[in-house]
């Protein structure tokens, strides 16, 4: 389940190439929405294949196009979303947004757009390091929780610690990565399994 605070959040996702790729993003993006009970602004990038843009303005499905109007959310969530999308002065905005307290969650894709945002005005707000800028396929890995993650009440799926546990380890693995290595402060609450040669991952 989906627990937030009462928060005016902004979403802002990129959409696969594929037509039906799109589709099932969007229907993802949606069930965000649903889940959030709250003020949730679903802005999908590239939806026209013939001129991939962001919409922008003061709209519903539209990225802030102030910096005023972006410092009335909460959050901003970012997809596997190539930093072209973003002109130089929004990523600022998102830097500043954030060095005055504002959220900035990054999730990556197997586009492996987010390294791309580690040069620039974005780089100070990733939390890695990538080592390698192109996703890797893998044998399929599982994942585990970091003795922070064990302690993170947003990882409980369940109440027993030891249950949680178990269950975070059954999940599905994954088959690709990004390889990165954790940066100096930041707390890491989920890596792959180490196997073999491979060594965990941060996640």
């Amino acid at each position: 389940s989906l627990s937030l605070s009462p928060l005016s959040l902004s979403l802002v996702c990129v959409t696969p190439g594929l037509q039906q790729q799109r589709q099932q993003q969007q229907q993802q993006t949606e069930g965000f929405v649903a889940s959030a009970r709250e003020a949730v602004n679903a802005v999908i990038a590239g939806l026209d294949p013939d001129r991939p843009t962001l919409p922008r303005g003061d709209c519903d499905g539209c990225f802030p196009n102030t910096r005023e109007e972006l410092e009335t959310h909460d959050l901003v969530i970012v997809g596997d979303l190539d930093p072209k999308f973003l002109n130089a002065e929004e990523r600022g905005w998102l830097r500043d947004f954030v060095n005055s307290g504002g959220g900035l969650i990054f999730v990556a894709g197997r586009r492996g757009h987010t390294a791309r945002f580690a040069d620039g005005e974005m780089a100070p707000l990733l939390p890695v390091r990538f080592v390698e800028l192109e996703v890797e396929k893998l044998a399929p890995r599982r994942l585990r929780l970091t003795p922070s993650g064990k302690r993170a009440p947003s990882l409980s799926l369940v109440e027993d610690p030891d249950e949680n546990e178990a269950i975070w380890e059954l999940l599905r693995p994954i088959r690709w990565v990004q390889r990165a290595e954790s940066l100096p402060g930041a707390d890491v609450w989920v890596e792959t399994k180490p196997g073999g040669r491979e060594a965990a991952q941060p996640v």
